[in-house]
């Protein structure tokens, strides 16, 4: 794992390591940290001993979403001061004297501070791309907020000025989606190293998309200052993903010097191979669960299957490097299935009975999470979907952050499938890297 995900990592754990050492102290004086089963019902543990995580605290996925081609930081810098820019234009903090209309003056306000986050979270990234994410999502915020000032600055009106403005922001926002259609045509998957061709030209390929298949907002709004500051963030929306996907292409191509070799064909075919493969083993798939009170195994069963049992090509795929990291982390999901079905088969899968075994289950998943990336013959692809597994901890995690007094065993049935979720498809993603690794290999 990389030094910054190791760090976020030794962070989050921090307070669940004190907590598992109070809980051992705890035993020898005498206060259990064992379940207690109450007045004959559902046994029952204290949140108290439970990992004491923060419920105001920051939440991210412990291992952050990476490329592996050099983000420039004036690429960066200029992102971060495209929002700074747009945030000046706002006089904070809004009144009733700017804004009279206490809903969309909050609406304005919640934008403008969720920019200003974002412009900060991006100062502390664990990684450059989630940098690059947080100040996309700063552009647009920024943007919404900058747009419905200027309705209300300019004293504009539905009877006099908004339907220009909309029409000119609309106008912006199509010339913005015909430059990335126009972009994404021309662009070509160039590469010396397949793993490190793919892993790049996917991230290309979705920022495109997303520029591409932009939906406008919808007409009709309940607002028209609002409305406005939608066509603001859309067209935002496009420029940035648009600006991003062109630098990494270009920093990407001027790591391969002259006539780097085009390698689309070779990626679609390494795709189309593997997805001939998740074919095959999706026959061997389970049912959806049906069970009317579900445990566990069913909570992390549905959830791993809701994509795997899509019937689908590698032509569905928004592009050939796009299918390849699509099957990776499909092939991880089928063997993440076949993981949960053996803990199933050794009862391996039961309800915690302690707040020790929540304390283990969570410590498993964070462990699984570094072995997977350590372990994986091409990290770069497995980072993707152990991102994911990443995710599914931190939803666990905030679940058991709201927990307060004795707590059901029940109540823990969501924070306890996303730990074995997460520890079964990061274990899972090796293997389905290297899967993936032996077919652009062996094209």
């Amino acid at each position: 794992m990389s030094s910054e995900s190791g760090r976020s990592r030794r962070e989050l754990l921090r307070r669940t390591v004190a907590v598992s050492a109070a809980a051992g102290t705890s035993l020898l004086a005498g206060c259990s940290s064992l379940g207690e089963v109450v007045g004959g019902g559902e046994t029952t543990i204290r949140a108290y001993d439970l990992p004491d995580i923060d419920r105001d605290a920051e939440f991210e996925s412990p291992v952050a979403p990476a490329v592996p081609v050099t983000i420039q930081p004036a690429h960066l810098a200029g992102a971060r001061e495209r929002a700074v820019t747009l945030l000046g234009e706002l006089p904070m903090p809004l009144g009733a004297d700017e804004i009279p209309n206490g809903h969309v003056r909050q609406e304005i306000t919640d934008a403008a501070t969720g920019a200003r986050e974002a412009v900060s979270d991006a100062l502390t990234a664990q990684t450059r791309l989630r940098a690059l994410q947080s100040l996309q999502n700063a552009r647009e915020d920024a943007r919404y907020a900058a747009a419905g000032w200027t309705v209300a600055d300019r004293g504009l009106t539905e009877m006099d000025g908004i339907p220009d403005l909309r029409r000119e922001l609309a106008a912006e926002h199509d010339r913005a989606v015909s430059d990335a259609r126009e972009t994404r045509a021309a662009h070509e998957h160039v590469g010396a190293d397949l793993p490190r061709a793919v892993t790049i030209h996917a991230r290309i390929e979705r920022l495109l998309y997303a520029a591409v298949e932009s939906d406008p907002p919808r007409e009709g709004g309940a607002n028209s200052l609002l409305a406005v500051a939608e066509w603001g963030a859309a067209a935002e929306r496009v420029h940035g993903h648009l600006a991003d996907a062109r630098h990494l292409t270009e920093q990407h191509r001027a790591s391969l010097g002259d006539d780097p070799p085009t390698v689309e064909e070779t990626i679609r075919t390494a795709g189309e191979q593997l997805y001939e493969t998740l074919g095959s083993r999706r026959t061997d798939l389970p049912s959806e669960p049906t069970a009317d009170e579900w445990g566990i195994r069913e909570r992390v069963l549905d959830d791993l299957l809701f994509t795997t049992g899509d019937d689908t090509s590698a032509a569905d795929a928004i592009g050939p490097a796009s299918a390849v990291v699509d099957a990776t982390e499909q092939l991880a999901r089928f063997g993440a299935v076949e993981r949960l079905q053996r803990r199933v088969e050794r009862d391996e899968l039961g309800r915690p009975e302690s707040a020790g075994d929540v304390v283990a289950l969570r410590t498993t998943a964070y462990d699984a999470l570094d072995s997977a990336l350590a372990s994986a013959t091409v990290p770069m692809l497995a980072r993707p979907v152990v991102t994911e597994a990443g995710w599914r901890v931190i939803a666990a995690d905030r679940e058991l952050a709201t927990l307060r007094g004795d707590v059901s065993v029940s109540r823990l049935d969501d924070a306890v499938a996303d730990y074995v979720l997460a520890t079964t498809l990061a274990r899972a993603t090796p293997a389905a890297v290297q899967t993936v690794r032996d077919a652009l290999d062996s094209v």
